[in-house]
């Protein structure tokens, strides 16, 4: 279950955007939501380097108390504090300090009063934290949608499975259906090599997709004799990244839900490099969880800003 929600904001409506989806996800789990804004004076330019920091942090503070009563107001149990130093580094820091559960940020493009560059500082964090994060891309998305129906993206590894627990449990408490995918890559033909003989390669392929389908169905069977969910699974044809967003697209999928770090299962997805691929590529929300054999070999805790 999720009992803690980390959410980095600083002040600016993009950071805001993974809001409406956080509020849904806490109430679901009774989850308590941290709201945490970073002053990094060494991305401000054009104040001078003896600046007093109550100068940068009072009026965070202010905004983020504002946010607070908001939530609490809406029936969410909140805290909130501002931290001074790097942006990454606090965040990370703050995640580990409170053990939270989950990590919810937007990406892609400059933000607001603290002038952060919300798709490094999403990039950062999610490259160097062990815990599940919420990437909202909120590019050409009106509103945040309730998430009824979750893709799970699946490439036949025990590595990519491992999220299937956490994912499961984040289905149950928000009452919505799982489409298990797993995207087949498309095999080219090499005339010059004695191997590439169009009948042996097109009867691999073809054992290759049946394989995917048979471990899909599994899965599907395991998990609902484990919950009431509703499961489906459906096996594609196609590039890794491009195949994942095109189906969660054409199924319907309100958000996509992906394993990371680690070199991965049938198709050799690399699943950093896949997982980067999809938050970039789709505008749906993107649940990236590390799976639990990478969890029990966590990073170590960062150095960085300290609590004000």
């Amino acid at each position: 279950m999720i009992r803690s929600i980390l959410i980095p904001l600083d002040g600016s409506e993009l950071s805001e955007g993974v809001l409406p989806y956080v509020e849904r996800i806490a109430v679901a789990n009774d989850a308590e939501v941290e709201l945490l804004s970073i002053a990094d004076p060494l991305s401000w330019e054009e104040f001078p380097t003896d600046l007093d920091p109550n100068q940068v942090t009072e009026p965070l503070a202010g905004y983020l108390n504002a946010k607070q009563q908001t939530l609490e107001a809406e029936g969410l149990h909140v805290r909130s504090a501002v931290v001074f130093g790097p942006v990454a580094e606090a965040i990370l820091n703050s995640a580990s300090d409170h053990d939270v559960d989950l990590i919810a940020m937007s990406t892609h493009g400059r933000s607001g009063v603290s002038r952060w560059a919300l798709g490094s500082v999403t990039d950062k964090v999610l490259h160097d934290t062990y815990r599940s994060m919420l990437i909202v891309r909120l590019d050409g998305l009106e509103s945040a949608p309730d998430i009824k129906r979750i893709l799970v993206a699946l490439d036949g590894s025990e590595l990519s499975a491992g999220i299937l627990p956490f994912v499961e449990e984040f289905a149950v408490t928000l009452k919505a259906g799982l489409l298990l995918h797993t995207a087949v890559p498309r095999y080219h033909l090499y005339p010059s090599a004695d191997w590439a003989q169009p009948a042996a390669v097109a009867g691999a392929h073809e054992d290759l997709v049946a394989a995917s389908q048979s471990r899909l169905e599994e899965t599907k069977a395991l998990i609902q004799r484990r919950s009431d969910l509703e499961v489906e699974s459906l096996v594609t044809v196609g590039a890794t990244v491009d195949t994942i967003v095109s189906t969660a697209r054409d199924e319907g999928a309100d958000l996509i839900a992906i394993a990371t770090h680690g070199r991965s299962g049938i198709g050799r997805w690399i699943l950093g490099s896949v997982a980067d691929g999809v938050i970039r590529r789709s505008h749906l929300p993107c649940l990236v969880v590390r799976p639990k054999a990478v969890q029990d070999d966590k990073l170590p805790r960062e150095d960085g800003g300290s609590r004000t």
